[in-house]
C-alpha cells in the first residue's frame, strides 16, 4: 500500500524509501517544529539599569574583585502575553557589547545573576551556542534586575586560579582537630543566629583558627593505637565537627582526631585518596568519618585497585568506616545542566555560614570555580567525578568490597524545612533532583551505593527519617547536630 506524510515543507514518500534519508527528514522536521515553537516565545525587554541592591553585598565585592566588569540590565516582560506565564531575554548581545566597552581586545565569558523576593540568589550560564538566556514572569510588571559579571577566558589557567585558592587555604593536609578551639561545652555546632556567634563562625571557617595543618612531607606525630580521620566534601572545612562530640572523639582516640583537608575542586577524589595515604599511620588501626564529597574519596581510597595496592605496601589499616550524607554514587547537582543549580544551592548554603557584616569565605572559591564552569574547554576535576555517569563512579560501581573491616551509614532525606532560609533553598533541590530524595546537595538513594560491595553493614544505617517522609531538620550540613547521628556514630565506633 503506497502513502505519505505531508507537511507544508516536507513531503517523504514511504514506497522505497531509503532509512538513513528517511531519518533526516524526521529531524528536519523536528528542527521545524522546535524553531516553530521559540518564535512563540515571548521576548522580554531589555535595559541598563542601575543594579539596587538585588545581591548580597560581599558577594557584589567579589564580583567586583574577580570580574573585568559587573553591569545591570533590567528585564521586563510585554505587555501582552496571552495565556504565557513567563517572557524569554537573551542577555548575551548586552554583555558581549558591556564586554567590548571595557577591553575591546580580550576575550570574556559573562555569567548572570539574580534574587527573588525571598533574597535567594539565582545564577545564570551561558549555553554551549553562546547564548545568556533569562525568563521573567508575567507577574513581574516592572520587571527583574539581573547583574551581569563579564570574566577574562581564563581558558584551561582557570582551574589552576581554583586551585590556588585551595592551597592558600594549607591544602593539602592533615589538620589536628583542637577540643580547646572548637567550643569544648557545646552540644551542636553554634547555629548563626546572633551577630557574635555568626561572626565567630564565619572567621574560623575563613582563617581555620586553633587548627594546626601538617602539610604533607613534614615529621607526623607519633601515632596513637587508635586514630580517627574525618574526610568533608566540597569547599567545606573538617571544621564542621564541633564541640561536645569533638570532646568525647578526642577523649576516646587519645587527641588522635584529625582531619584530611584537600583540594575538592581543583582535584578528583582518586588523586585526593593517593595523596592522603601517604599521611596515614601504619600499622595502626584507622576509623574515617566521610560526609559529603569526601564518601567518594574513601571510597576511591578503599575500592579502587591502586589505592589498595598503596594501602598494603604501606601497611596501612582502615578499621571502620561511617559514611554520613556522603556523595557514594555522585549528585544531580554536578550534572552539566545543573552546575547554576549546584552553585546556586552552594551560594545559598555559605550565605547560612556568613558573618555579622554578611562576608563568608566561600564567595571567592564559588566565583573561581564559576569561572571554570562557564569556560567551555575546562573543567573542574573534583565536580565532574561527581557526576553519576563518571568514570570514577562506573569504576567503583564495578570493583569489590572496601577494604575495611566493616562500615555504617547515615542518610537523611530533607524536605519541608521549619526554617525560612533553607525553606527557600528547597525550589533549588527540586530543580536539580526533580523527585528524587534528597538532603539539598546529595541524592537519598545513591548515600549508600557502594557498587559490588556485599551488604555486610545493612543493620548500620541511620536513616532520618524515612524514606518516602521527608523530615525538616536535618540537611546536608547539620548532620551532626543531631542527637540521633552522634549516637549512631559513637555507638559504632564504640564512644562512651
Amino acid at each position: 500500500m503506497q502513502g505519505s506524510i505531508v507537511h507544508p515543507e516536507l513531503f517523504i514518500p514511504l514506497r522505497a524509501v531509503d532509512p538513513m534519508s528517511f531519518l533526516k527528514r524526521i529531524a528536519a522536521l523536528a528542527t521545524h517544529a522546535v524553531n516553530q515553537a521559540e518564535s512563540l516565545v515571548h521576548k522580554a525587554e531589555v535595559k541598563p539599569h542601575a543594579a539596587p541592591d538585588v545581591l548580597p553585598p560581599a558577594l557584589i565585592a567579589e564580583l567586583n574583585k574577580q570580574a573585568a566588569s559587573v553591569t545591570a540590565h533590567l528585564v521586563t516582560p510585554p505587555q501582552r502575553m496571552g495565556l504565557a506565564s513567563a517572557a524569554k531575554a537573551d542577555l548575551a548581545p548586552a554583555a558581549a557589547a558591556d564586554a567590548l566597552a571595557v577591553q575591546p581586545a580580550a576575550p570574556q565569558r559573562s555569567v548572570a545573576l539574580s534574587s527573588d523576593g525571598d533574597r535567594v540568589v539565582q545564577w545564570h550560564f551561558p549555553k554551549l551556542d553562546g547564548s545568556l538566556p533569562v525568563w521573567v514572569d508575567r507577574a513581574g510588571k516592572d520587571g527583574r534586575t539581573f547583574v551581569v559579571a563579564h570574566f577574562p577566558d581564563l581558558g584551561g589557567a582557570a582551574v589552576d586560579a581554583v586551585r590556588e585558592i585551595e592551597q592558600l587555604r594549607h591544602k593539602p593536609a592533615i589538620k589536628r582537630l583542637d577540643r580547646e578551639s572548637l567550643h569544648p561545652d557545646r552540644q551542636q555546632a553554634p547555629t548563626p543566629t546572633t551577630a557574635a556567634e555568626v561572626a565567630e563562625l564565619a572567621h574560623v571557617y575563613a582563617d581555620e583558627r586553633g587548627v594546626a595543618p601538617i602539610p604533607a612531607g613534614a615529621p607526623r606525630p607519633a601515632p596513637d593505637p587508635r586514630d580517627l580521620r574525618p574526610v568533608y566534601g566540597i569547599a567545606f572545612s573538617p571544621l564542621l565537627l564541633w564541640g561536645d562530640l569533638l570532646g568525647r572523639l578526642q577523649r576516646h582516640y587519645g587527641g588522635g582526631v584529625f582531619g584530611f583537608d584537600h583540594e575538592t575542586l581543583s582535584v578528583g577524589p582518586l588523586e585526593n585518596a593517593k595523596v592522603l595515604i601517604p599521611l596515614l599511620p601504619a600499622n595502626t588501626p584507622i576509623d574515617i568519618l566521610c560526609h559529603s564529597r569526601g564518601g567518594l574519596v574513601t571510597r576511591a581510597l578503599l575500592q579502587h585497585p591502586d589505592c589498595q595496592k598503596l594501602l598494603r605496601d604501606a601497611n596501612v589499616q582502615i578499621r571502620s568506616v561511617i559514611f554520613m550524607g556522603a556523595a557514594n554514587q555522585g549528585s544531580q547537582l554536578a550534572e552539566p545542566d545543573h552546575l547554576a543549580d549546584m552553585i546556586a544551592m552552594f551560594t545559598g548554603l555559605s550565605g547560612l555560614l556568613g558573618g555579622a557584616d554578611g562576608k563568608t569565605p566561600l564567595f571567592e572559591l564559588l566565583l573561581a570555580a564559576v569561572r571554570v564552569l562557564v569556560t567551555p574547554a575546562a573543567d573542574l576535576p573534583g565536580v565532574s567525578a561527581l557526576r553519576r555517569d563518571s568514570s570514577l563512579i562506573g569504576e567503583l560501581s564495578r570493583a569489590g568490597a572496601p577494604l575495611c573491616d566493616r562500615y555504617a551509614f547515615v542518610q537523611a532525606n530533607f524536605g519541608n524545612s521549619g526554617d525560612a532560609r533553607l525553606r527557600l533553598l528547597e525550589p533549588i533541590a527540586k530543580r536539580g533532583f526533580r523527585s528524587a530524595l534528597n538532603d539539598l546537595v546529595v541524592p537519598f538513594d545513591g548515600m549508600m551505593g557502594m557498587g559490588g560491595a556485599p551488604p555486610q553493614a545493612i543493620r548500620n544505617v541511620l536513616t532520618l527519617d524515612h524514606e518516602v517522609t521527608p523530615q525538616g531538620s536535618v540537611y546536608h550540613l547539620n548532620y551532626l547536630d543531631s542527637p540521633r547521628v552522634r549516637e549512631h556514630i559513637t555507638d559504632f565506633l564504640g564512644v562512651p
